[in-house]
């Protein structure tokens, strides 16, 4: 890992919040794990920190657990790139002649945050599971890099459309709009398991239903739940967020570009 990622502020801050918010969660499966029995680690990991039983969003309880580290995420990285721009970003680009480089290095600095985020969450997760009793077997490993992915591509393309927001509103205040979209998402996704059965294969749409391991089609049950959406594959997940991605990334290079000329008119 880059030393220097944990000098910032920011890195510091996501640091903490990753091992602190590792251990709770580690903390949590063990308390309110329904299998007992189970002891592989990479098991735990995809309950815990990739499964949401669709039966109980409603309950709201479950879903803001679910959802805790990415939010400790968003808070923090949601302003990123606007914030860069009118601290530094101005006196920078007057001194670039390509002025897409500093579009690039913001696009990195995003990704790079939300990959060493995610990585000392994981790890925090699995030295606490370690300390719990659970053995490292990693029998599922395939599916917890696959969680892993998912994640990053997730809240990376989350944090990008925030700073994107930002940009339109002039405010700081992007990761407001950007939690609304996370949570209707999930909301909506049980909203039509309840009422819309006939539906469901909409769910696969939503952004959040993306790194939501659980609902995807393939051999581990994970949870108490018996949602599964057929042919909803974890390859179908990463070319959809890879696609967002991109197409999020270019809005967010347009909207730089026209504050920009907004602000130099």
């Amino acid at each position: 890992m880059n030393i220097a990622f944990f000098k910032k502020p920011i890195g510091k801050r996501l640091f903490i919040l990753a091992v602190l918010g590792g251990i709770l969660l580690a903390l949590y499966f063990k308390l309110t794990n329904f299998n007992k029995d189970n002891r592989d680690l990479s098991v735990a990991i995809l309950e815990d920190l990739g499964t949401l039983e669709i039966e109980t969003i409603f309950h709201v309880l479950p879903a803001l657990v679910f959802a805790l580290p990415f939010l400790l995420f968003i808070l923090n990285t949601g302003d990123f790139v606007y914030s860069e721009y009118e601290t530094k970003g101005v006196i920078v680009l007057t001194r670039l002649q390509d002025k897409r480089i500093w579009y690039w290095r913001m696009m990195f600095n995003i990704f790079k945050l939300s990959f060493f985020y995610l990585a000392i969450l994981f790890i925090s997760f699995i030295f606490t599971g370690i300390l719990l009793g659970y053995s490292v077997e990693f029998t599922y490993l395939k599916e917890v890099l696959f969680l892993y992915i998912l994640s990053l591509l997730t809240w990376t393309a989350f944090s990008v459309l925030s700073n994107v927001v930002c940009f339109i509103t002039r405010s700081g205040l992007g990761y407001v709009s950007v939690i609304t979209i996370y949570f209707v998402s999930l909301f909506s996704s049980a909203f039509i398991y309840d009422v819309f059965p006939t539906g469901q294969k909409w769910i696969i749409w939503f952004p959040t239903s993306q790194q939501i391991i659980s609902w995807h089609d393939f051999s581990l049950n994970l949870g108490e739940s018996a949602f599964r959406l057929g042919s909803y594959t974890l390859e179908f997940s990463f070319v959809y967020l890879f696609v967002l991605n991109i197409i999020i990334g270019v809005w967010l290079y347009i909207v730089i570009h026209r504050y920009e000329s907004y602000e130099e008119g």
